[in-house]
């Protein structure tokens, strides 16, 4: 697991990696930046990508919360955690999908516990599917599934790589598919709930702006699991 920090406080970072210096058992790799500007940066101009960012909300310049929404520019799939003092940015902060939040000061075994819960959810996301694309098995990461989309006889699966078509039926998809990840938000569609935006009223917004009514018996479960992955 890659890790970005992004701190303006020398102090809170040094803390940080040294927890994770602890946990070179699940991090294999981490980098400390100490403003948005600096990590959007080496985003950019080394082509790093990273598997969760821990980042400060309250710097100067870029915010933590605004920093995101740049990072989900680029990286709709990665896990975002806000350090703050305090939780009224949470409203707001809903907005980017984060994974977590971690309240300052940081107690060592929050960290740790955070450490090890997103390396789990990644080692679930890592995940394949697999199923027959013009006579070849095709195997794709349950992480790049944006929905699945059915049509009578065929189910259309929109990805990161491409538009698949495949013959099958929701429910032995659903049965094959991660339940905390992926969610049937009416007879004709199953979404991955990382790429969602919003959920207003009856309809779901992916953060390409395709947008999905829910049916009216999924409601609850759609409300329900978008509650359980922002309280993760």
């Amino acid at each position: 697991m890659r890790v970005a920090i992004c701190d303006d406080c020398n102090n809170c970072l040094a803390h940080i990696e040294r927890v994770l210096m602890k946990r070179r058992d699940l991090v294999c790799e981490y980098e400390s930046f100490t403003s948005g500007k600096e990590l959007l940066q080496s985003i950019s101009e080394n082509e790093i990508r990273f598997d969760l960012y821990l980042l400060d909300i309250e710097m100067p310049g870029l915010n933590g919360i605004e920093l995101a929404k740049e990072i989900r520019k680029m990286d709709i799939s990665a896990l975002i955690v806000y350090q703050t003092s305090h939780s009224g940015y949470m409203e707001e902060a809903l907005d980017t999908v984060l994974f977590h939040y971690i309240l300052k000061p940081i107690a060592e075994v929050k960290l740790e516990e955070l450490i090890k819960k997103a390396h789990t959810y990644l080692e679930k996301t890592g995940k394949r599917f697999r199923f027959l694309y013009q006579k070849s098995i095709c195997n794709i990461p349950c992480r790049d599934i944006f929905y699945f989309e059915k049509d009578k006889r065929k189910v259309t699966i929109n990805t990161a790589t491409g538009i698949y078509e495949t013959y099958s039926n929701m429910k032995d998809i659903l049965n094959r598919l991660q339940d905390e990840i992926f969610l049937e938000v009416s007879c004709s569609h199953i979404v991955n709930m990382e790429y969602v935006k919003l959920i207003r009223k009856n309809e779901v917004v992916l953060y390409d702006g395709t947008v999905f009514s829910i049916g009216r018996t999924k409601l609850k479960k759609v409300r329900e699991k978008q509650l359980f992955l922002y309280c993760r």
